[in-house]
């Protein structure tokens, strides 16, 4: 199914409810696309690039405890897809979203993603390759999608999930990853995907990551092989991306998927929340 033929129907709603008393302007027009996971029927978010022109696609993870409409792959959509840089998609995760019935127990979640990890247990990666993998299948038949052009920005759990993606994947030109590491249980599948990735990688790390040990993350980015790797650092805890991260990601994939449009950005001041994330 063609997404961009796909009306915003009730998804302009779900955006104005998930940012009401938050301070965030309302988000970008949200569509939505049908696709086939591993749990059968699912639906993803579209955030088509302003001016409904051809442009790169950038594929957006979202964290641990949320989901495909939360307020952090919003933010990123204003950044991306309100500049009209790139269309921007997003899914749930496997125990999140529509994948969930407690899906607002932010708590819940975490606990569900996390048991993922443990019992000899693969995180999740094998369903979040097959739904990724059959959400841009959905995707590529668009004419406003520069299929040629895909880009992948997921932190946390986005990282767990991208790099195995990014190797299976190597038609994706750029990826914005971090705030993860190796030390986490059961990561013998991204530790041997890493080298596989052949994509220029923006790694993002927080200093105060309670989480996750800077010396652990940077020992996985230096599991990359791309000369154009790099490595940055920004103030604070494991929290979701604010502008600073925003703001690089967007001028990364820029970069490297195409100069389309690299404009001035809207109401970027408001972009980026202060919430503690738990993933």
């Amino acid at each position: 199914m063609d997404a961009t033929s796909l009306p915003a129907s009730d998804a302009g709603t779900q955006n104005g409810q998930a940012e009401a008393g938050t301070g965030r302007p309302a988000g970008p027009p949200q569509r939505e696309f049908e696709f086939t996971g591993p749990s059968g029927a699912q639906v993803g978010f579209l955030w088509p690039a302003a001016g409904s022109r051809r442009a790169p696609v950038v594929l957006t993870a979202h964290l641990g405890s949320t989901h495909k409409g939360s307020a952090e792959i919003l933010d990123w959509a204003r950044v991306a897809a309100g500049s009209g840089q790139a269309h921007v998609i997003a899914i749930d995760g496997p125990v999140h979203g529509q994948n969930s019935d407690h899906a607002a127990d932010r708590a819940r979640v975490l606990a569900d993603f996390r048991a993922l990890w443990h019992d000899g247990g693969d995180g999740g990666i094998a369903w979040a390759l097959e739904s990724w993998g059959s959400a841009l299948a959905a995707v590529r038949s668009s004419d406003l999608v520069d299929i040629q052009a895909v880009g992948w920005f997921g932190l946390s759990m986005g990282t767990a999930y991208g790099i195995p993606f990014l190797a299976e994947h190597q038609e994706i030109r750029a990826a914005v990853l971090g705030m993860w590491s190796l030390a986490y249980p059961n990561s013998a599948r991204i530790a041997a995907a890493a080298p596989a990735v052949t994509c220029p990688v923006l790694f993002q790390e927080r200093q105060d990551d309670e989480r996750f040990a800077a010396a652990d993350q940077r020992s996985m980015f230096g599991r990359f092989r791309h000369p154009d790797n790099v490595y940055r650092q920004y103030p604070g805890g494991h929290v979701p991306p604010g502008c600073p991260q925003l703001l690089d990601a967007r001028r990364f994939l820029a970069r490297h998927l195409g100069p389309y449009n690299n404009g001035p950005l809207p109401n970027v001041a408001a972009v980026g929340g202060q919430e503690r994330s738990q993933q």
